[in-house]
């Protein structure tokens, strides 16, 4: 392949890479580091595997499902709490995103959402179920993606049948 054709195909994969409900499947792992929790200035570090697996649906639309699955290492916090280290809650969306961009250049997405109470550790257990919109809406020009993905998620146990 000539290095220009070659040079084209990475950076179109890379515009593919960062968009997250490209018709790409991938698996992006993204690391976060908090420091100063609690009275003995804690470390927690939250890797979260966030699958996105495409699958058309018609020449028009796909349907994007992305899944988030924290994986934490929570240091002790105060005298006499234990650190943990396990799996959280599992943020499952399912977005209908047109296949092509809107005639400004947006690549938009909408759906639903759900907390899956999947939580190995007390720790980081929200003891509930919960539902609610996600949407997406990003611009990508010049090397960069900017934009916004958002959900609200509303519990919908009782809070008297959550896991005690």
């Amino acid at each position: 392949m000539p290095a220009k054709a070659q040079d084209d195909n990475h950076a179109g994969l890379a515009v593919e890479l960062s968009n997250p409900i490209s018709s790409l499947t991938s698996v992006p792992i993204q690391f976060n580091w908090d420091t100063g929790i609690g009275p003995k200035d804690a470390d927690r570090v939250t890797v979260n595997v966030q699958s996105v697996a495409p699958f058309s649906l018609n020449e028009d639309w796909n349907l994007i499902s992305r899944t988030i699955v924290p994986i934490i290492d929570l240091g002790s916090t105060a005298d006499g709490v234990d650190g943990a280290f396990g799996l959280g809650d599992v943020v499952q969306s399912v977005f209908f995103s047109p296949k092509e961009p809107t005639k400004g250049g947006w690549i938009t997405g909408f759906g639903p959402a759900a907390l899956l109470p999947t939580a190995t550790e007390d720790a980081f257990k929200s003891k509930q179920v919960a539902l609610g919109p996600t949407a997406i809406a990003l611009r990508q020009q010049n090397g960069w993606t900017y934009g916004a993905l958002a959900n609200h998620l509303w519990g919908v146990n009782d809070p008297d049948d959550r896991e005690k």
